[in-house]
């Protein structure tokens, strides 16, 4: 297998304004020290607009990926402040990269992480690194402060505002809220819609996305998003700040008394009375305390169309306006597309059941040796023979016109499926025969069979040993069940 160097790069907005330490620059600097080290194998992972303050960084996640794969034989840096700025994380990067017999290197920085000395050299430096991020975050907040108390703006305006330079005072290049009105409208039918009609969030944001009306960033509304905007102040024109304290990716409401609040910060948009309304009902729809799904296959039953979770709904099932508990794709119920894909829950969580009782009570009984298993592998491997070859036969009927692109896309869609399914049980063939399953079987077995257990310790079950349950049909009965590689 090759390997390479992986050169890492970082920059944050706020650094990049402030100390020029671009991307470009970093590059060029690794380039260089790569090329005076005779090394010509170097790969770039570049975190472009990302802070040091954690790790959850798209390419210094994928480097770690690379890492586990055997693909990298150096990380090389600038300065170690751009791999991280908390000496835990750098604790447990340096772990992996130990792990992996990997070494780690900062052109500007010497030091040889294979020695004691080395090592500590790495700790103290990454000490300074952290905290001059946390005198950096101090001054921020300070300074973030004391912008809230005097009123000026210092976040992205919510869907109802723009931003334009104060016109009194262009000198001071001072920034404020003005109304969209076009936006304005919407806000306001939102709060009405809430309010007046008693829609919730989904059926809200179902109905803006069907007016073509989008978010403040371009995207579509979501039930979530509606729910995060009508508790917003600056909708009646108060810009509140310090209002939540946030630590190690937590956050939690700091008291009252520690806020920062600022009136009259623009116009507002919602009169106060019905946005105040709009509050009191979400007070009283909060829910109390955290509660676990009572149904039976939450978390596991999929939407075949849109691969979204299906969730819990109450759904008209005939002309009559006859109500019963159902499977509703989450993607629809949020209007977030996708179609009217439901099943009924009284209909579905039997099947499941008997479906994966059927399928342990027949894996208990097969007697487990050598020449079963053989037996069990050549079956499947024609079956999988046999897909492949219907598949090159319906792209042959395509080009020849016979079938549609439609037909064509239904039928390979059929086919993978089952092929996935005969590939994850040859794969458990493969490894470790029915032994296993003979095990979660006997675990098993009982708690879905005895009615003396709950749906969720039934659904506890289930987890163990399906991966998923994907519905096709809207209102019928053809689920495709993904049992796990056990």
């Amino acid at each position: 297998m090759v390997k390479w160097i992986a050169c890492y790069c970082r920059v944050s907005t706020d650094e990049q304004a402030r100390e020029g330490i671009s991307i470009d620059e970093q590059q060029n600097r690794l380039q260089a020290y790569c090329i005076s080290q005779g090394w010509t194998n170097f790969k770039f992972y570049i975190d472009d607009g990302y802070s040091a303050k954690n790790t959850k960084r798209p390419q210094l996640q994928k480097l770690f990926n690379d890492i586990k794969q055997e693909k990298v034989t150096t990380v090389l840096v600038t300065k170690i402040d751009r791999f991280t700025r908390r000496l835990k994380d750098m604790l447990d990067l340096h772990k992996i990269l130990e792990d992996h017999n990997i070494s780690f290197c900062s052109s500007s920085e010497s030091f040889d992480t294979s020695t004691a000395v080395g090592r500590m050299m790495l700790q103290i430096l990454t000490m300074f690194a952290e905290f001059e991020r946390e005198r950096i975050s101090e001054r921020v907040t300070d300074n973030m402060l004391f912008n809230a108390e005097n009123g000026k703006v210092q976040q992205p305006p919510c869907f109802g505002y723009d931003i334009i330079e104060n016109e009194l005072n262009p000198n001071k290049k001072e920034k404020i809220f003005i109304i969209n009105k076009e936006e304005k409208k919407w806000a306001i039918k939102i709060f009405r819609l809430f309010v007046d009609e008693n829609w919730g969030y989904m059926k809200i944001a179902k109905f803006l996305n069907q007016n073509n009306v989008k978010t403040k960033k371009g995207k579509e509304w979501s039930a979530q998003g509606v729910r995060v905007y009508i508790p917003n102040e600056l909708l009646i024109g108060r810009m509140i700040w310090n209002k939540r304290n946030t630590k190690n990716d937590k956050w939690k409401i700091r008291d009252v008394s520690e806020w920062k609040i600022t009136e009259n910060i623009c116009d507002p948009i919602i009169p106060l009375e019905l946005w105040y309304k709009a509050q009191f009902k979400i007070s009283k729809n909060q829910p109390r305390g955290t509660q676990k799904s009572p149904y039976l296959l939450t978390g596991l039953i999929k939407c075949g169309y849109c691969s979204s979770s299906m969730v819990s709904s109450r759904s008209r099932t005939s002309r009559k306006g006859e109500y019963k508990n159902t499977y509703l794709c989450s993607k629809y119920r949020q209007g977030q597309g996708c179609i009217y894909n439901w099943i009924e829950m009284d209909v579905i969580d039997p099947l499941i059941i008997e479906t994966v009782v059927e399928f342990l009570e027949e894996n208990k009984q097969l007697e487990i040796d050598d020449k079963n298993i053989s037996v069990n592998i050549d079956a499947l491997k024609k079956e999988l023979q046999e897909l492949n070859e219907a598949i090159d036969l319906q792209l042959q009927l395509l080009e020849a016109k016979e079938i549609s692109l439609d037909e064509f896309k239904r039928a390979r869609l059929r086919i993978n499926k089952n092929k996935e399914k005969i590939e994850i049980q040859l794969k458990s063939l493969g490894q470790s025969g029915d032994k296993k399953l003979l095990s979660v079987s006997k675990d098993i077995l009982p708690v879905l069979l005895d009615d003396k257990y709950s749906k969720e310790e039934k659904r506890e079950k289930l987890k163990e040993i399906i991966h998923n349950i994907i519905i096709y049909d809207k209102g019928k009965i053809a689920p495709d069940i993904i049992f796990k590689d056990i």
